[in-house]
């Protein structure tokens, strides 16, 4: 980033293409070392837009949409549309492969499966076929993801798994990083913990040992969530801390919603059971602003837990709200957790989540 960037401010006003090339190269590796730096991919927007040419528009309205991702899903959404669009007309593979990935992504955050998963395998096998390993990575760990959720335990494990060796080789921490973070919470969810916990241990040395500069995406809420089944509450609750946004920008994005109920329901393991309380309801709150039915099910199902034998006919209204969401979209690595809910409030089984 900082070459690129000494290149752009060479001559900041150029109007050329060149400067377009550069603005949508730093917008390129913005996208993992610094997502919140949104100035080149509008800025080579314009300029790609003025120039003409659809190749570099399309990418950068690819970058752009991922800028807007975090905080406008909706707007993130209609870039990533235009910029597929764009990309097909100028003939541009991997700027119709990356705005792919995009909507696939964003079609899975909200849970729409059955509707991401035929623009997933498109976009995975155009990245493969030209070679581009760091993006099919991703897509891999988004397809394992989306098979967990949906109750596919084999699949999940052979995508997460297909995710680690397409990474491998690069040597680059985000995406092995990503890669092993989704392949431990498969383990984790078949009940292999410490397998999970031994396949993350080189990324907790990396990042143990460079506290300030080196950041693995969800390696905390992979780790939170290994370490509170565990039984490790204040070590879980370490771990999640790592993956809360500390401030704006970040706080007020969907990032929140998505860290906000495995910490608390790791607060409620520690009996931290106001603060608990306080972060659930928030994350119930973000989850229903970026229509993110997992995360809304998953708060509400810790909420119910919480309200327990104090209020059981609240209890339960909870879990069934909880349930209603997992089964409207299909969720159904977590039915068991939902129909154990009610029996935990009676009294009736052990809370397993």
């Amino acid at each position: 980033m900082a070459y690129l960037k000494r290149a752009i401010d060479r001559a900041p006003d150029d109007r050329t293409l060149l400067q377009a090339r550069l603005f949508t190269g730093y917008a390129q590796v913005a996208d993992t070392a610094a997502p919140f730096d949104f100035d080149a991919a509008e800025r080579g927007l314009d300029l790609a837009a003025e120039l003409g040419d659809d190749r570099l528009r399309s990418r950068c309205l690819t970058f752009t949409a991922l800028s807007r991702l975090y905080a406008d899903v909706d707007s993130a959404w209609r870039l990533s549309k235009q910029a597929y669009e764009l990309a097909e007309t100028a003939g541009d593979g991997y700027g119709r492969d990356a705005a792919r990935v995009l909507q696939g992504l964003i079609l899975t955050m909200r849970d729409r499966h059955d509707a991401a998963a035929p623009i997933l395998r498109e976009a995975a096998d155009g990245l493969i076929s030209r070679g581009d390993r760091g993006i099919a990575a991703t897509v891999f760990v988004v397809q394992s993801g989306s098979a967990l959720l949906t109750g596919r335990l084999g699949a999940a494990r052979e995508l997460a798994q297909l995710a680690v060796q397409t990474a491998t080789p690069l040597g680059d921490y985000f995406r092995v990083g990503m890669a092993r973070g989704q392949l431990a919470t498969v383990l984790g969810v078949c009940g292999e913990r410490e397998r999970a916990l031994s396949l993350l241990e080189p990324m907790v040395r990396l990042i143990e040992g460079d506290p300030d500069g080196v950041s693995v995406p969800g390696l905390g809420m992979v780790m939170g969530e290994l370490l509170r089944l565990r039984g490790d509450a204040a070590e879980a609750i370490r771990w999640l801390e790592r993956d809360i946004p500390k401030a704006s920008p970040a706080a007020d994005t969907y990032l929140m919603a998505v860290v906000l109920p495995p910490y608390g329901a790791a607060l409620r393991t520690a009996g931290r059971r106001d603060e608990a309380t306080e972060h659930l309801e928030r994350a119930v709150l973000l989850a229903q602003r970026f229509d993110l039915p997992r995360c809304q099910a998953d708060a509400l199902e810790q909420l119910g837990y919480l309200a327990g034998a104090d209020d059981p006919d609240r209890a339960a209204n909870l879990h069934h709200e909880a349930l209603t969401i997992r089964v409207e979209h299909g969720l159904r690595l977590r039915y068991v957790t939902s129909l154990e809910g009610p029996w935990v409030v009676h009294g009736i089984g052990r809370a397993a989540c």
